[in-house]
């Protein structure tokens, strides 16, 4: 059958590209650019023996002179950045780099000191060489050497109290805002929710009025959580709600107050079909509200006025 179609065996590393690795690293002094791409080349050629290439790396910085220091880490940048197996250098460096940093540390000046912190902030960590969990333990490593206090991860900021845990604030900040509406504001404003909860529409400018309200805003939320029944109950209390700030208002502006049985019979005035009213507020939230309303159409037999409109002769 011949060898043609059994399957290629991986090319076996040559076995002295290890050892040319270590040699020319040896040799490497300054930040000479075709020695350091030559020597990211071999450590690509000897892939399959990245954990002793990383060891290598590690001991020539532990043996070495302190003015040597920046070339090598420079070469071992150039490794994780451009070498064709980055990902797997990736893998045995962040192993190693605390003890190749403590012995890098314990030899520099305070110069080279700071030059390895903005190495490992400007390239390791800004281009996610290493994880970050390492990155942040070689800037410690590099701050405790300049005689500065390691870097502490920022604060944890508190999570916010859910909105419904503290009810009673955000209701009261929101009445404030609307009873301090004028009284025919508010007048309008009660007459358009009213109308609402008897299946009536409102003018367009009334109803838009209205779910602006932040009363209006749970009636909305509960209307798009589908419950209907919920939201329609709390459409009539957001109308005893109102007016009671007109009433409210009306004490302050020194007005007199309606008479008690006309009070009374807004205040209780019953519904008579929920869904329908519901399906109302629902128009308003997907603002197809003005497919509803017809300019210039009479309203629905028992419907109130327009604000501003003249009663019918």
């Amino acid at each position: 059958v011949g060898t043609r179609g059994m399957a290629a065996s991986p090319p076996a590393v040559p076995s002295g590209v290890v050892q040319q690795f270590k040699q020319e690293l040896g040799c490497l002094r300054n930040l000479n650019r075709s020695k350091i791409s030559l020597v990211v080349e071999l450590a690509d050629e000897a892939i399959a023996d990245a954990y002793d290439i990383v060891n290598i790396i590690v001991n020539e910085i532990r043996m070495c002179q302190a003015d040597r220091v920046k070339a090598i880490v420079s070469a071992t940048d150039a490794i994780l950045k451009h070498a064709a197996n980055k990902d797997e250098y990736k893998i045995y460096v962040a192993k190693q780099s605390e003890t190749m940093f403590r012995a890098a540390l314990s030899k520099a000046d305070a110069q080279l000191k700071a030059w390895l912190q903005t190495l490992v902030k400007n390239s390791w960590l800004k281009h996610a060489l290493l994880p970050v969990q390492v990155t942040k333990k070689l800037l410690d490593l590099c701050a405790a050497a300049l005689g500065g206090a390691p870097a502490k991860p920022p604060p944890v900021p508190p999570k916010p109290a859910p909105a419904a845990k503290a009810p009673s604030s955000t209701a009261s900040q929101s009445s404030s805002r609307t009873g301090d509406l004028p009284v025919p504001t508010l007048e309008a404003h009660v007459a358009a929710v009213r109308m609402l909860t008897e299946r009536k529409m409102p003018d367009k400018h009334a109803l838009n009025a209205v779910m602006k309200l932040p009363e209006m805003a749970k009636v909305m939320q509960l209307q798009k959580s589908g419950k209907k029944q919920e939201s329609f109950e709390e459409l009539q209390r957001v109308c005893k709600v109102l007016l009671g700030m007109v009433d409210a208002s009306r004490k302050r502006a020194g007005l007199k107050r309606p008479p008690e049985g006309e009070a009374a019979s807004q205040a209780k005035r019953p519904c008579e079909d929920q869904d329908s009213a519901v399906k109302a507020v629902k128009s308003t939230v997907t603002r197809t509200a003005s497919s509803m309303i017809h300019p210039g159409a009479s309203p629905p037999p028992g419907a109130a006025p327009p604000p501003g409109a003249s009663p019918p002769p």
